[in-house]
């Protein structure tokens, strides 16, 4: 990379390069990113503004979300913007309706982007709003059942968006999940796992097995691992023991 960073954003393009924005370095939030690919990496154009442990997602027109985060002085903001690969330039959004550090991005079918809780000077939110790509601005889309930072998040098969464990002090983390519909534009409490987890990482799993499955439910895998069983999918839920900054999230179409 053109830089040493840690609490950075990942995010894949849709040419299948790899977009690395910001985190920090030895002085503190940078606004630096990179671009990667499988012949090598290159420095990208920076963001308007440092942050690190920002929440970032690829849009359905390929362009990239860059929402919030801890920037210098350690101040944690609402502001966003987006990045367009093909003009390698980035560009203002709206502001977020709060400002947050650490929260998860979960685009919809529609094209929306749900941010989901993190970090404020406040403490851990509950807070979720929609960030609309056709109109480049944030509105609020309800509370979660408990304020939730170092969570997981993953957008189920019919839509609906699953939250899950994190922490609501800092400290002590949860075993319970939200699941947020988009369509009802409601959110409510989902099952709870059979332990609590914070810094967890969620993947959608698409197996032959899901018309099956009838309930919302976790099971236990070997490990630290649960299964969480849905009308139509599996959601592969990990918590590793080694700490970590940044969750990754994925779909498995095979």
């Amino acid at each position: 990379m053109s830089a040493a960073r840690s609490g950075a954003c990942t995010v894949a393009l849709n040419d299948g390069r790899l977009l690395i924005s910001g985190g920090a370095d030895a002085n503190g939030p940078t606004a630096t990113a990179d671009l990667f690919s499988t012949t090598g990496s290159w420095s990208a154009a920076s963001m308007n503004s440092p942050r690190s442990h920002q929440s970032c997602a690829e849009l359905q027109d390929g362009r990239v979300l860059v929402a919030g985060g801890t920037t210098s002085g350690g101040g944690i903001t609402n502001s966003a913007e987006i990045y367009d690969p093909r003009a390698d330039s980035w560009a203002q959004a709206g502001l977020m309706n709060d400002a947050r550090s650490g929260a998860t991005a979960s685009v919809l079918q529609d094209g929306r982007v749900l941010i989901a809780g993190g970090q404020n000077s406040g403490g851990a939110s509950n807070t979720l709003e929609i960030f609309d790509p056709n109109s480049g601005n944030f509105s609020n889309a309800g509370t979660m059942s408990s304020p939730r930072q170092d969570h997981a998040a993953a957008a189920l098969t019919d839509g609906r968006v699953l939250l899950v464990g994190g922490s609501s002090d800092g400290t002590n983390a949860l075993n319970t999940s939200d699941i947020y519909d988009p369509q009802a534009g409601s959110v409510s409490a989902g099952p709870a796992m059979s332990a609590p987890r914070a810094k967890a990482t969620a993947t959608t799993l698409l197996d032959g097995n899901r018309s099956r499955n009838r309930r919302q439910q976790w099971h236990k895998r070997s490990g630290l691992r649960r299964i969480f069983r849905s009308r139509s999918e599996q959601l592969h839920l990990s918590c590793q023991p080694r700490h970590r900054t940044q969750q990754t999230f994925g779909i498995l179409t095979s």
